[in-house]
């Protein structure tokens, strides 16, 4: 028994979930997610355990980390709920923040970017994932009004699938990130005929950061010390800012995200 438990405690379940473009566990570009592609960067620096990855969704790696399994996730919101039950690193990642999406024939009639006035208008139905968070500032404006009848929560195996109810009018808005919108629409044939439109959110920060989160454990809590060692190494280099910005290096260039990469991501 006690040598089983030495190896298991040498092996690192990573849990991923199809979201692309930031994970893409099956289809032509498997493996290919920035998020898929800056884990590798830091399973590369941890030789010294089993890297074993798995797909999962986001309800299930929680239940697993609850349970103070061996699992750890590449990339989450730091949020006081999960502080409960996991430890998180640095940040991993970095990239602009949600949009609200919607047809751009109902642009003219929805108050598009201020996300309270549209959650307060009962006649207006948005889709969200289950158990995903989208960041402190949204999470807490969320709060305010779950639960409602306008607001659809679905365990689904990509968020992906939200912004395709969009399109098809079952609802009226999403939130959802720049690249997410931009691969939906590439991978569904929307080439010069994009019928949707995407919205900053007011008071929101134009960019938001992910975090490594592992079991809060002891055995977690040495996860992230060396994830934290590695990271300090390997978010300066150029290998790891181009896995990172994969899928949108068009937004990654703009001289904003640059300063932010620059003084806020390398810097927490």
């Amino acid at each position: 028994m006690s040598a089983w438990v030495a190896h298991a405690q040498e092996q690192i379940i990573w849990q991923l979930n199809h979201a692309p473009p930031s994970t893409i566990v099956h289809g032509e570009f498997k493996n290919k997610g920035f998020i898929d592609l800056i884990l590798k960067e830091i399973i590369d620096q941890l030789p010294q355990y089993e890297h074993v990855i798995e797909v999962s969704t986001l309800a299930s790696s929680s239940f697993e980390i609850r349970a103070k399994k061996n699992v750890c996730l590449p990339a989450l919101f730091d949020t006081p709920e999960r502080q409960k039950f996991m430890v998180f690193s640095n940040a991993s990642i970095a990239h602009p923040s949600n949009r609200i999406v919607l047809l751009k024939s109902k642009a003219l009639t929805m108050p598009a970017s201020n996300l309270r006035h549209l959650l307060a208008n009962k006649a207006l139905f948005i889709g969200l994932d289950q158990a995903r968070s989208y960041g402190s500032y949204i999470d807490a404006i969320l709060a305010d009004f779950e639960p409602a009848d306008n607001i659809y929560r679905r365990e689904s195996e990509s968020p992906n699938g939200l912004i395709e109810m969009v399109v098809a009018g079952r609802l009226d808005y999403t939130l959802a990130y720049p690249f997410q919108i931009q691969y939906y629409l590439q991978s569904h044939g929307f080439n010069g005929d994009n019928p949707l439109i995407e919205q900053k959110i007011e008071g929101l920060e134009p960019f938001s950061m992910g975090k490594v989160a592992c079991a809060d454990t002891p055995w977690g809590r040495n996860v992230i010390k060396q994830v934290n060692e590695v990271l300090a190494r390997i978010k300066p280099t150029k290998a790891y800012q181009n896995a990172m910005t994969t899928w949108w290096r068009q937004s990654a260039a703009d001289p904003t995200f640059v300063e932010y990469y620059q003084n806020v991501f390398l810097t927490h």
